[in-house]
């Protein structure tokens, strides 16, 4: 056995052997919440009480101790992470930080923090502030910002952040240095750090690093996980930013496993639409082209989406002859759908579906109001656009209403 190979079987063993089961709740996106042992988590599934059940099935978990909750007005944050901080420090290029809900984090090198809130607590009790803030975020960064917090109005500053210890920061602007105390820094942005030899070719393929849900802690923050193991005391965390944290299992409060894993189809806007009426009028009357049109999160008529006696929040319902395309965001991989003509003009109604990941038929059938509503799990992998077509059956466009109930992109 080589000694690669052995390491890594070795941290499997260790891996394992730090896993333990924990109390929790679990909500699922469909029936009743239920009490459950978490002991991990497998690819895409969760496994509960020795079962594996997979994510996809379920909305999220809960740690059911409440831990006491945590202030801190020090948030940072780590791409699409907030951690809220009990301190931070940076030098020699390298973050230290400790989480305010305990634990520890390890080492961050410059470039893996975004932004640093100093007086988060500040923030929701004066408009103009808040408005303040919201116009600074929105500014292109040459370089570092400083903002400052001086008489409840904010000011800033672009230059280079050298050091920030317990009581100052120091920071660089044209060559001068200067060094300003911790109590008046409202925030600090970082411009992202230049990188020569993978930039360009990031921005063409940008790494896919999979989603396992948003973790919440007793100080409030919001961790987008990447992978969770669980101990007695301790949970290992890894951010899909590359951070590395140990937070006290009993300082954990949930994990939502919807967020940020998956998006409504109808929540996107179509790229293109185009409907055809079965009389194929070229020049269709305004009031007909609207009574035809895709509905969003609604079935015609302005009830909700019904397929086979259950009713869906989210969705799309389209008729005959409706062609709708979308761009894919990056890094969802699968739709997922119950398809059917709407219960409300069953058993009539017939239309052909159709549905491709770029040129690639995924699903091709007709479906009719006397059909049950089919469950739809497609790959999109690679794919850059999703076409729905539903298409003329028999009986014309009489009564086919197509149902896509809880149409969602999955990562």
């Amino acid at each position: 056995m080589t000694l690669k190979l052995l390491s890594f079987v070795l941290s499997i063993f260790a891996l394992a052997s730090l896993q333990a089961a924990v109390p929790v709740t679990v909500q699922p996106l469909e029936g009743e919440e239920y009490s459950s042992q978490l002991e991990g988590f497998d690819g895409k599934n969760a496994l509960l009480d020795s079962k594996t059940v997979p994510l996809a099935e379920l909305k999220s978990i809960l740690f059911q101790k409440e831990p006491p909750k945590v202030e801190s007005p020090l948030a940072v944050t780590l791409g699409e992470s907030t951690l809220l901080a009990e301190s931070l420090m940076f030098s020699e290029n390298q973050f230290q930080i400790k989480p305010a809900a305990g634990g520890s984090a390890d080492p961050l090198k410059a470039g893996t923090v975004q932004m640093i809130l100093f007086q988060k607590s500040q923030l929701g009790q004066n408009v103009d502030l808040d408005a303040d803030w919201n116009e600074i975020q929105s500014m292109d960064l040459p370089d570092d910002q400083l903002v400052i917090l001086r008489d409840g109005k904010l000011s800033h500053y672009f230059g280079k952040i050298l050091e920030i210890t317990e009581k100052a920061l120091r920071f660089e602007q044209d060559g001068e240095v200067l060094n300003v105390k911790r109590k008046h820094i409202f925030a600090v942005r970082f411009v992202p750090l230049p990188n020569e030899e993978v930039s360009r070719e990031t921005e063409k393929n940008p790494p896919e690093v999979p989603l396992l849900g948003v973790l919440t802690d007793a100080a409030g923050s919001s961790l987008s996980v990447s992978a969770l193991v669980l101990a007695e005391e301790n949970a290992q965390i890894t951010l899909t930013s590359g951070a590395k944290l140990t937070l006290p299992v009993s300082a954990l409060t949930g994990l939502d496993l919807a967020s940020g894993r998956a998006v409504s189809l109808a929540s996107l806007k179509a790229e293109s639409v185009t409907v055809t009426p079965f009389f194929g009028m070229e020049n269709a009357p305004e009031s007909l082209s609207k009574f035809i049109a895709p509905q969003l999160n609604r079935a015609f008529g302005g009830s909700k989406i019904q397929l086979g006696g259950k009713e869906y929040e989210a969705g799309l319902e389209l008729c005959s002859r409706t062609q709708i395309v979308f761009r894919l965001p990056n890094a969802f991989q699968t739709f997922r759908a119950t398809v059917g003509i709407d219960d409300s003009v069953r058993p009539g109604g017939s239309s052909e579906v159709t549905i491709l990941a770029d040129e690639k038929v995924l699903f091709k059938e007709v479906l009719t109001g006397k059909d049950a509503p089919k469950l739809l799990n497609l790959d999109l992998s690679g794919a850059r656009r999703l076409t729905i077509l539903v298409d003329f059956a028999e009986g014309g466009s009489l009564g086919d209403y197509v149902g896509f109930g809880g149409a969602v992109l999955e990562k």
